[in-house]
């Protein structure tokens, strides 16, 4: 057999309903910290914020690399830097990344892999060849 659910959470808030009560009384009655709607609170506006200063920095940083798309990150960093938009090198890499702007590092091998190097059946640079 299933109880029926306590009443006393309810009946205390529809008794702080009824009555004048403080934002900390309130929050004491739901169980919450304090502190957990005044951090809310404070940072709501700058979450806000950070949000369009992400997106404006999001299209200027698009528009870059559309003008030059030859350019890697770290030259579409210095005209972003010489515009004045500030954001930061690795940032920047990872924004392009996700935008598909940037394309792909090609790096040509240090040395050429023993693989590659086989001559009539034996490699170079292996102990025993010449």
């Amino acid at each position: 057999m299933v109880e029926p659910l306590s009443r006393a959470p309810a009946d205390a808030l529809d008794q702080a309903c009824q009555r004048r009560v403080s934002l900390r009384g309130f929050l004491q009655i739901i169980a919450q910290p304090s502190w957990r709607l005044r951090d809310d609170r404070r940072s709501a506006a700058r979450r806000l914020d950070g949000a369009a200063v992400h997106e404006q920095r999001v299209e200027q940083s698009r528009q870059v690399a559309l003008e030059a798309p030859t350019d890697g990150y770290r030259r579409l960093w210095y005209r972003l830097d010489a515009q004045g938009v500030s954001v930061g090198r690795d940032r920047l890499r990872r924004l392009l990344g996700t935008l598909g702007l940037c394309q792909a590092r090609v790096r040509k091998p240090r040395w050429p892999r023993p693989a590659m190097q086989r001559e009539e059946g034996v490699a170079r640079g292996t102990p025993g060849s010449t």
